[in-house]
């Protein structure tokens, strides 16, 4: 079977950067390391730019465009109960006018405010998540995903639905269980100076509103959050702080906690 590598951390902590490092180390490695990287297109976890409906829900929506009917089956994936409509390719929209509307009123993810059910939210991220270890664990070598399993369910859990954190922190251990088949290991890279952090990330990325007080706060509490669920998860897990050192240097250290043969 394939074993899941998970990459987490606050925005500006060097998830990309290490994930790159980690893959082109496991690449020598056979059979290689699959790698996808926030916002990847393809990445098998992310539901970024997804429409989510009833299977209902997407009958009718296909009746009132049936010219783009055959065009939104194309782009549709079914998991669980619900149809998936992928509606952006490069970032650039499939569609246009009011179908284009209608599809970013039920995005599944990449909102300001929620836009689907909460019960739909989780039913469809467990869903997806047990595809996913249906389907990797006839494979072999290593699947490393990037801010996919506690980055965005976290935001999105306590930022859009105010989950409570024991409720949140039952979803993700849920979740780690559906992903025993793939023995995953999390690496959690800490921050020790968060507001240096994200002054960073709001510099390198033209993102000054990552440096505001309240930006600043939420973060702080976000990184507590999941350092305190971390040891309830049924899964290997590992608090990386890099203290100086270079990303090559890390994702040595790194890979040295997988204890490979």
């Amino acid at each position: 079977m394939a074993r899941l590598l998970l990459i987490e951390g606050i925005p500006g902590s060097g998830k990309s950067t290490l994930a790159a490092c980690l893959s082109t180390r496991l690449n020598k490695e056979v059979p290689p390391c699959a790698c996808y990287l926030e916002g990847q297109a393809g990445h098998p976890a992310e539901l970024e730019w997804h429409a989510c409906f009833t299977q209902a829900e997407f009958a009718s929506l296909c009746s009132v465009f049936p010219e783009n009917a055959a065009r939104l089956s194309a782009r549709t994936k079914v998991e669980g109960n619900f149809y998936l409509v992928n509606y952006m390719e490069g970032g650039i929209p499939a569609f246009s006018g009011a179908l284009l509307s209608r599809l970013r009123a039920r995005e599944f993810r990449h909102t300001l405010s929620p836009r689907i059910p909460l019960q739909t939210y989780l039913d469809v991220s467990l869903s997806r998540w047990g595809s996913l270890a249906a389907e990797w664990s006839c494979k072999k070598g290593f699947l490393l995903l990037e801010a996919a399993f506690l980055q965005h369910p976290v935001q999105d859990l306590r930022l859009h639905y105010s989950m409570p954190e024991d409720a949140l922190c039952a979803f993700l251990q849920n979740t780690a269980e559906v992903l025993r088949p793939l023995a995953p290991t999390l690496f959690y890279l800490a921050q020790d100076d968060v507001p240096k952090t994200l002054s960073y990330i709001a510099a390198a990325r033209n993102w000054p509103e990552m440096a505001y007080p309240d930006s600043i706060a939420f973060f702080a509490r976000r990184q507590a959050l999941e350092l305190a669920i971390l040891p309830k998860l049924p899964l290997c897990s590992h608090v990386v702080f890099r203290a100086g050192e270079t990303p090559e240097e890390t994702a040595r250290r790194m890979q040295s906690m997988l204890c490979l043969p």
